[in-house]
């Protein structure tokens, strides 16, 4: 019996201490990022976000949301679209498990590992980015 109390007792105090920690680092991950927040928007003028050719990121942040607008126009009905079927009409068989499992192993992997190696794939094999002068 002395032995469970000592057990919870031990569980409550590293529970604590497990909490402090994570509130220390939320703490330190809040301040950070004020620290940018306010640093940035007290550098921000609005001349920024006009679509010249130098000094502004307005041609930038169109070209972000037209182009996630325009993948997502075409993904968004394909993958749904998709689903649906894998999972309402498709048969079980060899086909419908290997794409079952590509669509888990896309779904674990981050997309900053897929966009670099999708880069190194278009990078690699583009005669743009390899010429014979030796620069790859």
């Amino acid at each position: 019996m002395n032995r469970i109390k000592r057990a919870r007792g031990t569980n409550s105090v590293m529970t604590g201490v497990f909490y402090l920690i994570a509130v220390f680092f939320f703490a330190l991950l809040i301040s950070f990022a004020s620290y940018v927040i306010i640093k940035g928007f007290s550098g921000a003028t609005p001349e920024m976000f006009r679509f010249l050719r130098k000094g502004s990121i307005g041609n930038q942040l169109f070209n972000t949301i037209y182009l996630v607008f325009i993948s997502l126009v075409f993904s968004v009905p394909l993958g749904v679209t998709a689903g649906i079927y894998l999972s309402m009409y498709a048969k079980k068989g060899f086909l419908t498990k290997f794409l079952r499992i590509c669509i888990e192993t896309l779904s674990s992997l981050p997309s900053i590992v897929v966009g670099l190696f999708g880069y190194l794939v278009h990078t690699g094999n583009s005669s743009y980015y390899n010429d014979d002068r030796g620069c790859d």
